[in-house]
């Protein structure tokens, strides 16, 4: 994928990776700068030395994986599944799958398997879409999208087959964001999709390692809330069960006005959002930006202590999904649009 040998790949910075035609959009790698230190010459052959009277230590494990498979006139069609995370998440980090098919080109229109079989042997089956709607980005671009919440530590193998039983598979140009040459007129009958024109069938794999997993991902009430910056970076949570609510402790390190939203909705999630005063029940004044964008604003000195409070608003809903931070208003808020009288307290 990076056009180099697995060393060189290891100790050069993702930033130099790469990032031409299909590799544009790509998850961007884990990088360890410490592999420097062990990387091999130029002139040195790769191996693994097993000393006598040792043992590996604990956290080592080795996953061989199992190349993509291709039946009948296929081999030149490739299958290749990967997570955005990595392949190492982190609880309330959802499993972000993407699963990409192509010859020359992506190819979009197949028909596609999922399953997972979790840490414990058990199999699910998994909804891969390539139709535009979440998880998937973009509509036919031949990149096949599913999301996965997980309720187990340990390795999770995925799998993904592409078939083509009726026909209606076709290469594809979307997404691919071709720069076209000075003076180039456009002709869309060279960007229409290419049919495939055979039965097929791809299969591939990929594992992904989840830890971390717990019952409650985030506290109910203010001895147990997780501590939420105002720095707007994101933190993941999950709604586990019916009747749960998530709760955040934020502390305002100066007198601003504050914007806590919720975004990145999935999994069939209907966001309540509130904030509460420092005993953690009492509601806020709070403005609300939009009917269809839960954020709330807030306006307090510095040393103020509130706490967000996320739910669903159906209360016999569970597992589902969201994003929530907290800072000072961003372009997406549209604070520009919208009155904000100054409250001090």
């Amino acid at each position: 994928m990076y056009r180099a040998s697995g060393w060189e790949t290891l100790i050069r910075r993702p930033e130099h990776d790469p990032r031409d035609g299909i590799l544009a959009n790509a998850p961007r790698r884990l990088y360890h700068p410490e592999l420097q230190n062990v990387a091999l010459a130029s002139d040195q052959l790769p191996r693994i030395d097993l000393i006598t009277g040792h043992q590996a230590r604990s956290m080592l494990r080795i996953i061989w994986e199992q190349p993509a498979s291709a039946a009948l006139a296929s081999a030149e069609i490739t299958a290749s599944p990967f997570a955005l995370e990595g392949n190492n998440v982190t609880y309330p980090q959802p499993v972000r799958l993407i699963a990409t098919l192509q010859r020359r080109l992506p190819i979009a229109n197949a028909v596609v398997q999922g399953e997972v079989t979790l840490p414990n042997g058990q199999t699910q089956l998994l909804t891969f879409r390539d139709d535009g709607v979440t998880p998937d980005a973009l509509a036919d671009d031949g990149r096949y999208s599913a999301l996965f919440i997980p309720t187990q530590d340990g390795a999770h193998q995925y799998r993904v087959t592409f078939t083509n039983p009726n026909q209606s598979a076709a290469e594809v140009y979307n997404g691919l964001e071709l720069a076209p040459p000075p003076g180039y007129q456009p002709d869309d009958s060279l960007l229409s999709p290419v049919p495939v024109g055979e039965n097929f069938t791809v299969s591939a794999q990929a594992t992904i390692v989840v830890n971390g997993v717990r019952s409650d991902d985030h506290g109910n009430d203010p001895g147990t809330a997780s501590l939420l910056n105002t720095d707007n970076l994101d933190r993941w949570g999950h709604i586990e069960q019916p009747g749960d609510r998530d709760l955040f402790r934020i502390t305002l390190p100066q007198d601003m006005t504050i914007v806590v939203r919720v975004t990145n909705r999935a999994a069939g999630m209907q966001p309540r959002l509130r904030l509460l005063a420092t005993d953690g029940t009492t509601p806020v004044s709070a403005l609300s930006l939009a009917e269809n964008y839960p954020a709330l604003v807030y306006t307090a000195r510095a040393g103020s202590v509130i706490y967000a409070e996320v739910s669903h608003v159906d209360p016999i809903a569970g597992r589902s999904l969201y994003r929530i931070s907290a800072g000072l208003a961003i372009a997406s808020d549209g604070l520009n649009q919208v009155y904000i009288p100054l409250v001090k307290r």
